[in-house]
């Protein structure tokens, strides 16, 4: 019989070929989760609205961008993402834990949208820590009635706080992360009837609420002229 192998090897590899011409496929990443979508520069995970209890197996450790909205995930832990991560969209699902080495070491991450899990009734102090680059986080819609004191504590380059629809009965501006030199640049979001100012000369001592383009409010800290 004649052998076919060659040609057969041949088809394959300009298959392969094809496919990172046209950007579908990336030279010797991982394959992409089952019922996702890859897509590369910057390598990018698209799991949102499947259905997943838990975090998808197989997301390739170079993501830098990885959204997981709309599922029904219950848990976050320590070794679900890597530190490469720069965005993740985990909002509209059903987490009630979040692990606080979860985010361990993820000094790159700048983008962290928990929101409307509203079963998220309590975060550790240390969720957060060490996120040196986060500039935005979103927590609204959660099922959150308190925050622990210094939550937000070293988040220097923080500068958009999401915390509307929670049940939080307080919140020290003080509490609320910022620039290393005090200047808060935050804009937040928030069901705070009860913003309690603590003033002190590198802290900003007044709100200003202004509507949002999204039919948001977004209270304004600055400081007091």
């Amino acid at each position: 019989w004649p052998d076919t192998t060659l040609p057969s090897l041949q088809t394959g590899a300009l298959a392969e070929l094809l496919l990172v011409l046209l950007g579908l496929k990336v030279p010797g990443a991982a394959s992409c989760p089952t019922d996702c979508v890859c897509y590369p520069s910057p390598m990018t995970v698209s799991c949102q609205a499947h259905n997943f209890v838990t975090i998808p197996e197989g997301i390739p450790e170079d993501s830098e961008r990885i959204f997981l909205q709309n599922n029904q995930i219950t848990l976050l832990l320590r070794g679900h993402f890597s530190p490469s991560m720069v965005t993740l969209w985990i909002y509209s699902n059903n987490i009630t834990f979040i692990d606080p080495n979860t985010f361990e070491g993820f000094v790159n991450l700048e983008e962290l949208d928990l929101g409307d899990n509203r079963y998220l009734r309590a975060l550790a102090a240390n969720t957060f820590q060490g996120l040196v680059k986060l500039h935005a986080l979103y927590l609204y819609k959660c099922g959150l009635s308190s925050l622990p004191s210094g939550i937000f504590g070293g988040l220097h380059n923080l500068q958009y706080l999401y915390l509307q629809d929670n049940h939080i009965e307080s919140l020290r501006v003080a509490d609320c992360g910022g620039r290393a030199d005090g200047k808060v640049l935050a804009h937040i979001a928030a069901n705070s009837r009860a913003l309690h100012h603590e003033t002190k000369p590198t802290l900003p001592n007044r709100i200003v609420g202004t509507a949002g383009d999204d039919g948001r409010t977004k209270w304004k800290i600055a400081n007091s002229r």
